[in-house]
């Protein structure tokens, strides 16, 4: 929130000042660093507005514009790129988005074959549990043992069994 006050204090020689509000009672205690670096110093009863926070010393102004002077407005510099080079960002996106396509819509690696359709049965383990491939491949995504097994054992493309013996998820769920 902006307040607006006159400056009733001001020592140039340690930089900072007090800053009346209007209709307030009160001074806020302002340095030097919160006034435009670009415009000359603060003068007695010179009319400000200003933003208030929390410093060091307690409560202090910031963010500080005069309200009578001209403020200095530093334009932008807007730089073109030279019409002779090329920006290839599109193409490039539109040749990533075109390899996306392609590897969807070709057929997979040969040596893999998809599961036959007894492999993607339910089968129901010691618990009654159902279980089915649906995708997972990972020790995260289980919820139990049994079914890092039956994914391991009937689901391709499972990485659960990291040191080779045959029994998934030791860490997570099937340790010993």
């Amino acid at each position: 929130m902006r307040f607006q006050g006159v400056i009733v204090k001001w020592f140039d020689e340690k930089g900072y000042g007090f800053i009346k509000i209007n209709d307030v009672a009160e001074q806020i205690f302002a340095h030097m660093s919160a006034f435009p670096t670009a415009q000359s110093k603060p003068k007695l009863n010179e009319l400000v507005t200003f933003e208030i926070a929390e410093g060091a010393k307690g409560q202090q102004a910031y963010n500080v514009q005069y309200v009578n002077r001209a403020r200095h407005v530093i334009k932008p510099v807007r730089y073109e790129t030279p019409k002779s080079k090329k920006n290839y960002s599109g193409l490039i996106i539109m040749a990533m988005f075109g390899f996306l396509i392609l590897n969807l819509m070709s057929p997979k690696n040969p040596s893999i074959k998809p599961p036959s359709s007894d492999l993607a049965q339910p089968l129901v383990s010691a618990d009654h549990q159902n279980f089915q491939c649906r995708g997972k491949s990972k020790c995260s995504e289980m919820v139990s043992c049994d079914e890092a097994v039956y994914y391991l054992k009937h689901c391709p493309g499972t990485v659960m069994d990291s040191d080779g013996d045959g029994m998934p998820c030791e860490d997570q769920w099937c340790g010993h």
